[in-house]
Protein backbone atom coordinates (compact mmCIF):
# COMPACT_ATOMS: atom_id res chain seq x y z
CA UNK A 1 0.00 0.00 0.00
CA UNK A 2 2.89 2.42 0.74
CA UNK A 3 4.20 1.79 -2.77
CA UNK A 4 0.78 2.59 -4.27
CA UNK A 5 0.52 5.81 -2.25
CA UNK A 6 4.02 6.85 -3.32
CA UNK A 7 3.23 6.35 -6.99
CA UNK A 8 -0.05 8.23 -6.52
CA UNK A 9 1.62 11.31 -5.04
CA UNK A 10 4.13 11.41 -7.90
CA UNK A 11 1.46 11.12 -10.54
CA UNK A 12 -0.79 13.72 -8.91
CA UNK A 13 2.08 16.21 -9.17
CA UNK A 14 2.59 15.31 -12.82
CA UNK A 15 -1.14 15.56 -13.61
CA UNK A 16 -1.26 19.05 -12.15
CA UNK A 17 1.01 20.40 -14.84
CA UNK A 18 0.29 18.13 -17.85
CA UNK A 19 -2.24 19.00 -20.52
CA UNK A 20 -4.23 16.29 -22.26
CA UNK A 21 -4.64 16.41 -26.02
CA UNK A 22 -7.77 15.87 -28.03
CA UNK A 23 -7.73 13.63 -31.09
CA UNK A 24 -7.14 16.71 -33.20
CA UNK A 25 -4.01 17.52 -31.17
CA UNK A 26 -5.46 20.62 -29.46
CA UNK A 27 -5.05 21.13 -25.71
CA UNK A 28 -8.41 20.30 -24.13
CA UNK A 29 -8.20 20.33 -20.31
CA UNK A 30 -5.98 19.50 -17.39
CA UNK A 31 -5.13 15.80 -17.41
CA UNK A 32 -7.31 13.82 -14.97
CA UNK A 33 -5.67 13.13 -11.62
CA UNK A 34 -6.06 9.39 -12.18
CA UNK A 35 -4.26 9.22 -15.51
CA UNK A 36 -0.78 8.35 -14.21
CA UNK A 37 -1.78 5.97 -11.41
CA UNK A 38 -4.20 4.04 -13.60
CA UNK A 39 -1.66 3.80 -16.41
CA UNK A 40 0.64 2.09 -13.92
CA UNK A 41 -2.16 -0.24 -12.83
CA UNK A 42 -3.02 -1.19 -16.39
CA UNK A 43 0.57 -2.14 -17.13
CA UNK A 44 0.01 -5.13 -14.87
CA UNK A 45 -3.18 -6.18 -16.66
CA UNK A 46 -3.15 -9.67 -18.14
CA UNK A 47 -6.80 -10.58 -18.27
CA UNK A 48 -9.94 -10.30 -20.38
CA UNK A 49 -9.86 -7.14 -22.51
CA UNK A 50 -13.02 -5.08 -22.17
CA UNK A 51 -14.47 -7.10 -19.28
CA UNK A 52 -16.10 -4.71 -16.80
CA UNK A 53 -16.74 -6.20 -13.36
CA UNK A 54 -19.69 -4.80 -11.41
CA UNK A 55 -19.07 -4.66 -7.67
CA UNK A 56 -21.91 -3.55 -5.42
CA UNK A 57 -25.32 -4.05 -3.87
CA UNK A 58 -28.85 -4.14 -5.32
CA UNK A 59 -28.28 -0.86 -7.19
CA UNK A 60 -25.62 -2.72 -9.18
CA UNK A 61 -27.32 -6.13 -9.16
CA UNK A 62 -30.35 -4.68 -10.96
CA UNK A 63 -30.58 -5.37 -14.70
CA UNK A 64 -31.60 -1.72 -15.02
CA UNK A 65 -27.92 -0.82 -14.54
CA UNK A 66 -25.31 -1.39 -17.26
CA UNK A 67 -26.94 -4.51 -18.78
CA UNK A 68 -28.18 -2.49 -21.76
CA UNK A 69 -24.67 -2.54 -23.23
CA UNK A 70 -25.40 -6.08 -24.32
CA UNK A 71 -27.44 -4.49 -27.12
CA UNK A 72 -27.76 -0.69 -26.87
CA UNK A 73 -25.75 1.86 -28.84
CA UNK A 74 -24.85 4.98 -26.81
CA UNK A 75 -23.04 6.67 -29.71
CA UNK A 76 -25.92 8.96 -30.83
CA UNK A 77 -26.03 10.53 -27.35
CA UNK A 78 -22.32 11.41 -27.17
CA UNK A 79 -21.51 15.09 -27.54
CA UNK A 80 -18.27 16.35 -29.06
CA UNK A 81 -15.83 16.47 -26.15
CA UNK A 82 -12.51 15.88 -27.87
CA UNK A 83 -12.59 12.09 -27.49
CA UNK A 84 -13.67 9.70 -30.26
CA UNK A 85 -17.36 8.85 -30.25
CA UNK A 86 -16.88 5.16 -30.96
CA UNK A 87 -14.15 2.52 -30.70
CA UNK A 88 -12.66 2.43 -34.18
CA UNK A 89 -14.54 0.13 -36.53
CA UNK A 90 -16.29 -1.66 -33.65
CA UNK A 91 -19.42 -0.96 -31.65
CA UNK A 92 -19.37 -0.27 -27.91
CA UNK A 93 -21.21 -3.52 -27.28
CA UNK A 94 -18.37 -5.32 -29.08
CA UNK A 95 -15.89 -3.76 -26.62
CA UNK A 96 -17.78 -3.96 -23.31
CA UNK A 97 -17.94 -7.50 -21.94
CA UNK A 98 -19.84 -8.78 -18.91
CA UNK A 99 -22.71 -6.29 -19.19
CA UNK A 100 -25.23 -8.83 -17.86
CA UNK A 101 -22.91 -10.33 -15.24
CA UNK A 102 -25.34 -10.14 -12.33
CA UNK A 103 -25.36 -12.10 -9.08
CA UNK A 104 -23.19 -12.92 -6.12
CA UNK A 105 -20.73 -14.95 -8.14
CA UNK A 106 -20.09 -11.83 -10.24
CA UNK A 107 -19.61 -9.51 -7.25
CA UNK A 108 -23.05 -7.91 -6.80
CA UNK A 109 -26.19 -8.76 -4.87
CA UNK A 110 -29.11 -7.26 -2.96
CA UNK A 111 -28.47 -6.16 0.62
CA UNK A 112 -24.70 -6.35 0.38
CA UNK A 113 -22.34 -4.27 2.47
CA UNK A 114 -18.64 -3.79 1.95
CA UNK A 115 -17.83 -6.94 3.94
CA UNK A 116 -20.04 -9.07 1.67
CA UNK A 117 -18.26 -7.73 -1.38
CA UNK A 118 -14.85 -8.44 0.09
CA UNK A 119 -15.93 -12.04 0.70
CA UNK A 120 -16.28 -12.73 -3.03
CA UNK A 121 -14.00 -10.19 -4.69
CA UNK A 122 -10.87 -12.35 -4.92
CA UNK A 123 -12.81 -15.10 -6.69
CA UNK A 124 -14.38 -12.70 -9.19
CA UNK A 125 -11.01 -11.14 -10.02
CA UNK A 126 -9.46 -14.58 -10.48
CA UNK A 127 -12.29 -16.07 -12.58
CA UNK A 128 -13.13 -13.19 -14.90
CA UNK A 129 -9.86 -11.18 -14.82
CA UNK A 130 -11.61 -7.87 -15.54
CA UNK A 131 -9.88 -4.93 -17.14
CA UNK A 132 -12.15 -2.41 -15.41
CA UNK A 133 -14.41 -2.61 -12.35
CA UNK A 134 -17.32 -0.34 -11.45
CA UNK A 135 -17.54 -0.11 -7.67
CA UNK A 136 -20.47 1.24 -5.66
CA UNK A 137 -20.94 0.04 -2.08
CA UNK A 138 -22.29 1.76 1.00
CA UNK A 139 -26.06 2.25 0.74
CA UNK A 140 -26.70 -0.69 3.06
CA UNK A 141 -23.70 0.13 5.25
CA UNK A 142 -25.32 3.43 6.28
CA UNK A 143 -28.80 1.95 6.91
CA UNK A 144 -28.43 2.70 10.61
CA UNK A 145 -27.95 6.39 9.94
CA UNK A 146 -24.18 6.53 10.33
CA UNK A 147 -21.03 5.31 8.60
CA UNK A 148 -19.48 2.19 10.18
CA UNK A 149 -15.97 2.63 11.55
CA UNK A 150 -14.45 0.08 9.19
CA UNK A 151 -16.17 1.42 6.09
CA UNK A 152 -13.22 3.41 4.77
CA UNK A 153 -10.79 0.55 5.34
CA UNK A 154 -13.15 -1.81 3.54
CA UNK A 155 -13.50 0.48 0.50
CA UNK A 156 -9.73 0.96 0.33
CA UNK A 157 -9.28 -2.80 0.40
CA UNK A 158 -11.76 -3.25 -2.46
CA UNK A 159 -9.93 -0.62 -4.51
CA UNK A 160 -6.52 -2.05 -3.64
CA UNK A 161 -7.50 -5.59 -4.69
CA UNK A 162 -8.61 -4.28 -8.08
CA UNK A 163 -5.38 -2.36 -8.58
CA UNK A 164 -3.22 -5.29 -7.49
CA UNK A 165 -4.99 -7.40 -10.16
CA UNK A 166 -4.20 -4.84 -12.89
CA UNK A 167 -7.87 -3.83 -12.99
CA UNK A 168 -8.83 -0.14 -13.20
CA UNK A 169 -11.54 0.60 -10.59
CA UNK A 170 -14.18 3.26 -11.22
CA UNK A 171 -15.50 4.30 -7.83
CA UNK A 172 -19.08 5.60 -7.50
CA UNK A 173 -20.55 7.74 -4.75
CA UNK A 174 -23.78 6.35 -3.31
CA UNK A 175 -27.07 8.04 -4.23
CA UNK A 176 -29.22 10.19 -1.92
CA UNK A 177 -31.36 8.23 0.51
CA UNK A 178 -34.51 9.44 2.19
CA UNK A 179 -33.93 10.13 5.88
CA UNK A 180 -30.24 9.26 5.71
CA UNK A 181 -28.68 12.26 3.96
CA UNK A 182 -26.16 13.07 6.72
CA UNK A 183 -24.83 9.51 6.53
CA UNK A 184 -24.87 9.60 2.72
CA UNK A 185 -22.81 12.79 2.74
CA UNK A 186 -20.33 11.32 5.23
CA UNK A 187 -19.90 8.12 3.21
CA UNK A 188 -19.48 10.06 -0.01
CA UNK A 189 -16.85 12.30 1.56
CA UNK A 190 -14.89 9.13 2.30
CA UNK A 191 -15.39 7.80 -1.23
CA UNK A 192 -14.22 11.06 -2.80
CA UNK A 193 -11.15 11.12 -0.58
CA UNK A 194 -10.30 7.47 -1.33
CA UNK A 195 -10.55 8.20 -5.07
CA UNK A 196 -8.24 11.19 -4.81
CA UNK A 197 -5.80 9.53 -2.43
CA UNK A 198 -5.35 6.46 -4.62
CA UNK A 199 -5.67 8.14 -8.03
CA UNK A 200 -8.85 6.24 -8.87
CA UNK A 201 -11.51 7.51 -11.34
CA UNK A 202 -14.65 8.72 -9.56
CA UNK A 203 -18.22 8.95 -10.78
CA UNK A 204 -19.92 11.35 -8.39
CA UNK A 205 -23.37 9.89 -8.84
CA UNK A 206 -24.84 11.63 -5.80
CA UNK A 207 -23.66 15.06 -6.90
CA UNK A 208 -25.10 14.52 -10.38
CA UNK A 209 -28.49 13.58 -8.96
CA UNK A 210 -28.56 16.64 -6.72
CA UNK A 211 -27.48 18.97 -9.53
CA UNK A 212 -30.12 17.64 -11.92
CA UNK A 213 -32.88 17.64 -9.30
CA UNK A 214 -32.21 20.50 -6.86
CA UNK A 215 -34.40 21.49 -3.90
CA UNK A 216 -34.96 17.89 -2.83
CA UNK A 217 -37.10 16.81 -5.78
CA UNK A 218 -34.80 13.86 -6.43
CA UNK A 219 -37.04 11.87 -4.07
CA UNK A 220 -39.66 10.25 -6.31
CA UNK A 221 -37.93 11.27 -9.54
CA UNK A 222 -34.32 10.12 -9.93
CA UNK A 223 -34.74 8.12 -6.72
CA UNK A 224 -37.77 5.85 -6.74
CA UNK A 225 -40.70 6.03 -4.35
CA UNK A 226 -38.96 3.73 -1.85
CA UNK A 227 -36.46 6.55 -1.21
CA UNK A 228 -33.48 4.21 -1.69
CA UNK A 229 -33.13 2.84 -5.20
CA UNK A 230 -32.75 4.75 -8.45
CA UNK A 231 -35.85 5.05 -10.61
CA UNK A 232 -36.22 2.90 -13.71
CA UNK A 233 -38.11 3.73 -16.88
CA UNK A 234 -36.16 4.03 -20.13
CA UNK A 235 -32.82 2.80 -18.84
CA UNK A 236 -31.09 2.87 -22.25
CA UNK A 237 -32.31 6.35 -23.22
CA UNK A 238 -29.45 8.76 -22.52
CA UNK A 239 -31.13 11.92 -23.73
CA UNK A 240 -30.80 14.94 -21.39
CA UNK A 241 -34.52 14.83 -20.62
CA UNK A 242 -34.46 11.18 -19.60
CA UNK A 243 -31.27 11.57 -17.57
CA UNK A 244 -33.23 13.92 -15.31
CA UNK A 245 -35.94 11.32 -14.76
CA UNK A 246 -34.41 7.85 -14.81
CA UNK A 247 -31.92 7.27 -12.02
CA UNK A 248 -30.65 4.02 -13.50
CA UNK A 249 -30.15 5.55 -16.95
CA UNK A 250 -28.19 8.38 -15.31
CA UNK A 251 -25.91 6.02 -13.41
CA UNK A 252 -25.28 3.88 -16.50
CA UNK A 253 -24.53 6.96 -18.60
CA UNK A 254 -22.11 8.50 -16.10
CA UNK A 255 -20.19 5.25 -15.79
CA UNK A 256 -20.15 4.80 -19.56
CA UNK A 257 -18.65 8.26 -20.02
CA UNK A 258 -15.95 7.44 -17.47
CA UNK A 259 -15.31 4.03 -19.04
CA UNK A 260 -15.04 5.69 -22.44
CA UNK A 261 -12.43 8.12 -21.12
CA UNK A 262 -10.49 5.31 -19.45
CA UNK A 263 -10.76 3.27 -22.65
CA UNK A 264 -9.17 5.92 -24.84
CA UNK A 265 -6.70 7.34 -22.28
CA UNK A 266 -5.56 4.15 -20.52
CA UNK A 267 -6.66 0.95 -22.22
CA UNK A 268 -5.19 1.86 -25.58
CA UNK A 269 -8.49 1.93 -27.46
CA UNK A 270 -8.42 3.33 -30.97
CA UNK A 271 -10.95 5.95 -31.92
CA UNK A 272 -13.26 6.14 -34.88
CA UNK A 273 -10.50 7.88 -36.82
CA UNK A 274 -8.50 4.63 -36.85
CA UNK A 275 -8.89 2.74 -40.12
CA UNK A 276 -10.35 -0.77 -39.85
CA UNK A 277 -8.22 -3.65 -41.03
CA UNK A 278 -8.82 -4.17 -44.76
CA UNK A 279 -11.19 -7.04 -45.58
CA UNK A 280 -9.52 -10.05 -47.09
CA UNK A 281 -9.81 -10.73 -50.82
CA UNK A 282 -12.67 -13.24 -51.35
CA UNK A 283 -11.98 -16.39 -53.34
CA UNK A 284 -14.08 -19.16 -54.79
CA UNK A 285 -13.88 -22.19 -57.07
CA UNK A 286 -16.21 -21.94 -60.07
CA UNK A 287 -17.58 -25.41 -60.89
CA UNK A 288 -18.18 -26.74 -64.42
CA UNK A 289 -21.72 -27.45 -65.58
CA UNK A 290 -22.56 -30.75 -67.20
CA UNK A 291 -25.16 -29.13 -69.47
CA UNK A 292 -25.70 -25.59 -70.63
CA UNK A 293 -28.59 -23.78 -68.89
CA UNK A 294 -31.62 -23.04 -71.06
CA UNK A 295 -31.24 -19.52 -72.47
CA UNK A 296 -33.61 -16.94 -71.00
CA UNK A 297 -34.52 -19.04 -67.93
CA UNK A 298 -33.29 -18.71 -64.36
CA UNK A 299 -31.34 -21.92 -63.82
CA UNK A 300 -31.24 -24.08 -60.73
CA UNK A 301 -28.11 -22.86 -58.93
CA UNK A 302 -27.44 -26.14 -57.13
CA UNK A 303 -23.83 -26.97 -57.89
CA UNK A 304 -22.89 -23.37 -58.72
CA UNK A 305 -20.44 -21.29 -56.70
CA UNK A 306 -22.48 -19.25 -54.25
CA UNK A 307 -24.29 -17.58 -52.79
CA UNK A 308 -21.57 -14.91 -52.92
CA UNK A 309 -22.82 -12.14 -50.64
CA UNK A 310 -22.27 -8.45 -51.25
CA UNK A 311 -21.07 -5.89 -48.71
CA UNK A 312 -20.36 -2.18 -48.89
CA UNK A 313 -18.03 -1.19 -51.73
CA UNK A 314 -15.93 1.07 -49.49
CA UNK A 315 -15.41 -1.69 -46.92
CA UNK A 316 -17.38 -0.11 -44.10
CA UNK A 317 -18.59 -2.66 -41.52
CA UNK A 318 -22.20 -3.64 -41.18
CA UNK A 319 -24.69 -5.58 -43.25
CA UNK A 320 -26.33 -3.67 -46.12
CA UNK A 321 -30.08 -3.07 -45.64
CA UNK A 322 -30.94 -5.09 -48.76
CA UNK A 323 -29.45 -8.44 -49.74
CA UNK A 324 -27.51 -9.04 -52.94
CA UNK A 325 -26.15 -12.48 -53.88
CA UNK A 326 -24.36 -13.93 -56.88
CA UNK A 327 -23.70 -17.37 -58.37
CA UNK A 328 -20.94 -18.39 -60.78
CA UNK A 329 -20.44 -21.38 -63.07
CA UNK A 330 -18.59 -22.26 -66.28
CA UNK A 331 -18.24 -24.83 -69.03
CA UNK A 332 -15.69 -25.36 -71.78
CA UNK A 333 -17.00 -22.36 -73.73
CA UNK A 334 -18.62 -19.85 -71.35
CA UNK A 335 -18.68 -18.19 -67.95
CA UNK A 336 -22.10 -17.78 -66.33
CA UNK A 337 -22.95 -15.10 -63.78
CA UNK A 338 -26.22 -14.65 -61.88
CA UNK A 339 -26.78 -11.63 -59.60
CA UNK A 340 -29.98 -11.45 -57.56
CA UNK A 341 -30.93 -8.10 -56.01
CA UNK A 342 -33.53 -8.08 -53.26
CA UNK A 343 -35.63 -4.94 -53.74
CA UNK A 344 -38.31 -3.81 -51.25
CA UNK A 345 -39.59 -1.14 -53.66
CA UNK A 346 -40.09 -3.09 -56.90
CA UNK A 347 -42.99 -0.91 -58.17
CA UNK A 348 -40.60 2.06 -58.34
CA UNK A 349 -37.57 0.21 -59.69
CA UNK A 350 -36.16 2.33 -62.55
CA UNK A 351 -36.29 0.38 -65.82
CA UNK A 352 -35.39 2.90 -68.49
CA UNK A 353 -34.03 1.42 -71.72
CA UNK A 354 -30.79 3.10 -72.85
CA UNK A 355 -28.72 2.49 -76.00
CA UNK A 356 -25.84 0.01 -76.00
CA UNK A 357 -22.99 1.49 -73.94
CA UNK A 358 -25.29 4.24 -72.70
CA UNK A 359 -25.67 5.49 -69.13
CA UNK A 360 -27.03 2.36 -67.46
CA UNK A 361 -26.06 3.88 -64.08
CA UNK A 362 -28.81 6.53 -64.28
CA UNK A 363 -30.95 4.01 -62.41
CA UNK A 364 -30.13 0.75 -60.67
CA UNK A 365 -27.54 -1.55 -62.21
CA UNK A 366 -25.24 -4.51 -61.64
CA UNK A 367 -21.69 -4.88 -62.95
CA UNK A 368 -19.33 -7.75 -63.60
CA UNK A 369 -15.57 -7.24 -63.85
CA UNK A 370 -13.56 -10.11 -65.40
CA UNK A 371 -9.77 -10.15 -65.61
CA UNK A 372 -8.22 -13.41 -66.94
CA UNK A 373 -5.12 -14.11 -64.85
CA UNK A 374 -4.32 -12.90 -61.34
CA UNK A 375 -2.07 -9.93 -62.01
CA UNK A 376 -4.04 -6.76 -61.08
CA UNK A 377 -3.58 -5.05 -64.43
CA UNK A 378 -5.94 -2.71 -66.23
CA UNK A 379 -6.97 -4.87 -69.19
CA UNK A 380 -10.12 -6.21 -67.54
CA UNK A 381 -13.55 -6.55 -69.11
CA UNK A 382 -16.54 -4.67 -67.72
CA UNK A 383 -20.21 -5.57 -68.16
CA UNK A 384 -23.04 -3.47 -66.65
CA UNK A 385 -26.76 -4.25 -66.94
CA UNK A 386 -29.79 -2.29 -65.72
CA UNK A 387 -33.29 -3.66 -64.87
CA UNK A 388 -34.45 -3.00 -68.46
CA UNK A 389 -31.71 -5.27 -69.80
CA UNK A 390 -29.65 -2.44 -71.31
CA UNK A 391 -25.97 -3.34 -71.60
CA UNK A 392 -22.74 -1.41 -71.22
CA UNK A 393 -19.54 -3.32 -71.96
CA UNK A 394 -15.96 -2.19 -72.23
CA UNK A 395 -12.35 -3.36 -72.13
CA UNK A 396 -9.80 -1.27 -70.25
CA UNK A 397 -12.62 1.31 -69.80
CA UNK A 398 -12.93 1.66 -73.58
CA UNK A 399 -16.59 1.27 -74.52
CA UNK A 400 -15.68 0.94 -78.20
CA UNK A 401 -15.09 -2.72 -77.43
CA UNK A 402 -18.30 -4.78 -77.64
CA UNK A 403 -18.57 -8.38 -76.61
CA UNK A 404 -20.86 -11.07 -77.97
CA UNK A 405 -22.61 -11.72 -74.64
CA UNK A 406 -26.09 -12.78 -73.57
CA UNK A 407 -28.09 -10.91 -70.92
CA UNK A 408 -31.46 -11.62 -69.38
CA UNK A 409 -33.37 -9.88 -66.57
CA UNK A 410 -36.07 -11.55 -64.46
CA UNK A 411 -38.42 -9.77 -62.04
CA UNK A 412 -40.03 -11.11 -58.90
CA UNK A 413 -42.30 -9.42 -56.35
CA UNK A 414 -39.35 -8.56 -54.15
CA UNK A 415 -36.23 -8.92 -56.31
CA UNK A 416 -34.74 -8.63 -59.76
CA UNK A 417 -32.14 -10.97 -61.21
CA UNK A 418 -29.58 -10.52 -63.99
CA UNK A 419 -28.14 -13.47 -65.93
CA UNK A 420 -24.96 -12.80 -67.89
CA UNK A 421 -23.40 -15.37 -70.20
CA UNK A 422 -19.88 -14.51 -71.45
CA UNK A 423 -18.37 -16.72 -74.17
CA UNK A 424 -14.65 -17.29 -73.70
CA UNK A 425 -14.13 -16.56 -77.38
CA UNK A 426 -15.45 -13.02 -77.10
CA UNK A 427 -12.68 -12.37 -74.56
CA UNK A 428 -10.13 -13.73 -76.99
CA UNK A 429 -9.61 -16.88 -74.92
CA UNK A 430 -9.45 -20.59 -75.55
CA UNK A 431 -10.37 -23.08 -72.83
CA UNK A 432 -7.37 -25.24 -73.59
CA UNK A 433 -4.77 -22.51 -73.08
CA UNK A 434 -6.36 -19.74 -71.00
CA UNK A 435 -5.37 -19.10 -67.34
CA UNK A 436 -7.56 -20.96 -64.89
CA UNK A 437 -7.32 -18.34 -62.15
CA UNK A 438 -8.99 -14.98 -62.81
CA UNK A 439 -9.62 -11.76 -61.02
CA UNK A 440 -13.32 -10.96 -60.73
CA UNK A 441 -15.57 -8.50 -59.00
CA UNK A 442 -19.34 -8.10 -58.85
CA UNK A 443 -21.19 -4.89 -58.06
CA UNK A 444 -24.65 -3.50 -57.42
CA UNK A 445 -25.68 0.15 -57.51
CA UNK A 446 -29.04 0.98 -55.95
CA UNK A 447 -30.23 4.55 -56.30
CA UNK A 448 -31.76 6.26 -53.25
CA UNK A 449 -35.53 5.75 -52.90
CA UNK A 450 -38.14 4.21 -50.66
CA UNK A 451 -36.51 5.66 -47.56
CA UNK A 452 -33.17 3.95 -48.29
CA UNK A 453 -30.00 5.84 -49.10
CA UNK A 454 -27.96 5.12 -52.21
CA UNK A 455 -26.17 1.80 -51.91
CA UNK A 456 -22.91 0.92 -53.65
CA UNK A 457 -22.21 -2.76 -53.00
CA UNK A 458 -19.70 -5.36 -54.14
CA UNK A 459 -18.56 -8.93 -53.62
CA UNK A 460 -15.00 -7.76 -52.87
CA UNK A 461 -14.81 -4.31 -51.24
CA UNK A 462 -12.50 -1.99 -53.14
CA UNK A 463 -12.09 0.22 -50.04
CA UNK A 464 -12.93 3.24 -52.17
CA UNK A 465 -15.80 4.80 -54.05
CA UNK A 466 -14.68 3.21 -57.34
CA UNK A 467 -15.37 -0.17 -58.91
CA UNK A 468 -12.17 0.07 -60.93
CA UNK A 469 -9.61 -1.22 -58.42
CA UNK A 470 -8.30 -4.50 -59.92
CA UNK A 471 -5.96 -5.20 -57.00
CA UNK A 472 -9.10 -5.52 -54.85
CA UNK A 473 -10.93 -7.86 -57.24
CA UNK A 474 -11.69 -11.30 -55.87
CA UNK A 475 -10.01 -14.47 -57.19
CA UNK A 476 -11.91 -17.24 -58.96
CA UNK A 477 -10.62 -20.65 -60.09
CA UNK A 478 -12.43 -21.96 -63.18
CA UNK A 479 -13.00 -25.72 -63.20
CA UNK A 480 -13.11 -25.98 -66.99
CA UNK A 481 -13.61 -29.61 -68.14
CA UNK A 482 -10.30 -31.22 -68.96
CA UNK A 483 -8.28 -28.64 -67.00
CA UNK A 484 -7.17 -28.77 -63.36
CA UNK A 485 -8.54 -25.63 -61.69
CA UNK A 486 -6.98 -26.30 -58.32
CA UNK A 487 -9.03 -24.96 -55.41
CA UNK A 488 -9.82 -21.77 -53.62
CA UNK A 489 -11.50 -21.09 -50.29
CA UNK A 490 -14.91 -19.55 -50.74
CA UNK A 491 -15.45 -16.56 -48.49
Amino acid sequence: MKEILGRTVRHLLVAAVCLSLTTSGQAADVAPYWLGPMADVHQRFDGTPGYVAQFGDSITFSMAFWACFEWADPTPFIRDDGLPRKPGHMRWRDVIKGARAKGGSYGNYSGWRVGDLLGVQDGVLARYRPEVAIVMIGTNDISGGKVPEMYRAGVETVVGKCMDAGCVPILNTIPPRRGRMLAVEAANAILRDVARSHGVPLVDYCAEILSRRPDGVWDGTLISKDGVHPSGGKTADFSPENLSNSGYALRTWLNFLMFREVYFRILGGEGDGAPPPPPSIPRCRVPALATRPRPGAVPDTAGWAGPLRFGHLDGRPGKPPVETTAYLACDAERVYVIIRCVEPDMPHLPDQVVPRDGNVWAGDSVEVMLLPGVEPVSNYFQFAVNPAGSLYDAKEKRKEWNGDVETCVHREDDAWTVILVVPLGTLGLDAATMPMRWRCNLHRLRQARGGLEELDLSWSPTLSGSNHVPERFGVINLAVPGRDAGSADEQ
